[in-house]
């Protein structure tokens, strides 16, 4: 797997690159922003990180535990500079396009795109071996929040 990710200051950026980027023939479902915007139902996207003391998160296994979306997207090894790069400009409120791509080419053509469109912190990074984003998304989405009875993360994706 291949992934492209850049990061934009607000929701309007982020907003226009997922839709280039879908026009752009890449499948919907293969595209996340991640962000700390509240949703509807009150539930932060993020609110298994927020809602926890940070200092247990130092622990690999808590932040495991936790959902901490980017370090399930790029595991605890050498990639995890970039899960903790990621995290920092979505702590500051910013928004982080993810983009899963299935050839290198792919990958190329969808991190161009965000460059087009002024992306930050832009990276092409190969996750050989690791969960697919949109399966990463699926499972936080129908996980329950800790301490919560019966309330599910609905932090997908924004349309």
């Amino acid at each position: 797997m291949h992934t492209a990710i850049g990061s934009f200051q607000n929701r309007d950026g982020a907003n226009r690159a997922v839709d280039r980027l879908v026009q752009a023939g890449i499948a919907r479902d293969d595209v996340h922003i991640e962000h700390r915007e509240a949703h509807a139902d009150g539930t932060s996207p993020n609110s298994r990180w927020d809602g926890m003391e940070r200092e247990v998160a130092v622990d690999e296994g808590a932040v495991r535990a936790f959902g901490n979306f980017f370090a399930s997207l790029f595991g605890h090894g050498h990639l995890s500079s970039h899960a903790d790069s990621y995290s920092q400009h979505v702590d500051r409120g910013g928004y982080v396009v993810i983009v899963d791509a299935h050839s290198g080419t792919d990958a190329t053509r969808a991190r161009s795109l965000l460059a087009e469109l002024e992306a930050n912190d832009l990276n092409l990074i190969d996750r050989e071996g690791q969960r697919p984003l949109r399966e990463i998304v699926a499972s936080r989405s129908a996980t329950p929040i800790a301490g919560t009875a019966g309330t599910a993360d609905g932090g997908t994706s924004t349309d």
